[in-house]
């Protein structure tokens, strides 16, 4: 997934888990790998890359620490999503298993 300049002034990132009432994005992937690239103007500015279970497993903790929120996002605000605090995201790499 490529995340726009929004995540510079947030300092967030969306992980998309449902669209139009489906899962889609995060909830239905079937690749064992996860890379989110951090873009501005069209730029590559960095990229997470995560296995799916452990990116999985921290938006699971993000959402019950209160870090993270659900939010309704995309085209005409269709697509559901976890909004993830990318410095929280970086302190649980690798810690939760």
């Amino acid at each position: 997934k490529t995340e726009k300049g929004k995540w510079l002034e947030t300092d967030n990132i969306a992980i998309e888990i449902r669209c139009r009432g489906k899962k889609s994005g995060l909830s239905i992937t079937e690749a064992d790998w996860w890379f989110h690239i951090l873009t501005d103007n069209g730029k590559v500015k960095g990229m997470l890359c995560l296995p799916v279970d452990e990116l999985k497993s921290i938006c699971k903790a993000l959402l019950m620490n209160k870090k993270a929120k659900r939010i309704m996002g995309g085209d005409d605000k269709q697509s559901e999503m976890i909004l993830l605090p990318i410095k929280d995201v970086a302190g649980l790499i690798g810690k939760l298993f």
